[in-house]
């Protein structure tokens, strides 16, 4: 008999043991497991070792000052419409939203 030790992310480890054809069966899964993992990261690095690094990329496509600026701003138009009248509510809101 053989055993299989597994580690579990909280911490806990359980073992269990299996037959001879069993264990060898899980030896050559973790191998192709290996042999995946090589061949992936040999060419390029992962985005998930640079991010259990603590390296983090910024996003160049979102600009954070521009969308704080139209939450404020929407923010400001939903304050004032709610000041309104119900009718001039209803009529700006007519003309300022999108469709």
């Amino acid at each position: 008999m053989q055993v299989i030790i597994y580690k579990f992310v909280d911490g806990t480890t359980s073992t269990v043991e299996v037959t001879e054809d069993i264990y060898l069966i899980h030896l050559e899964l973790l191998q192709q497991e290996k042999r995946n993992h090589w061949k992936e990261t040999r060419r390029h690095t992962s985005l998930y070792y640079f991010t259990d690094m603590g390296i983090d990329f910024e996003d160049k496509r979102i600009d954070l000052f521009a969308e704080i600026v139209r939450k404020e701003n929407a923010e400001r138009v939903h304050k004032a419409l709610l000041t309104l009248r119900t009718s001039g509510a209803i009529w700006c809101a007519k003309c300022f939203t999108r469709k």
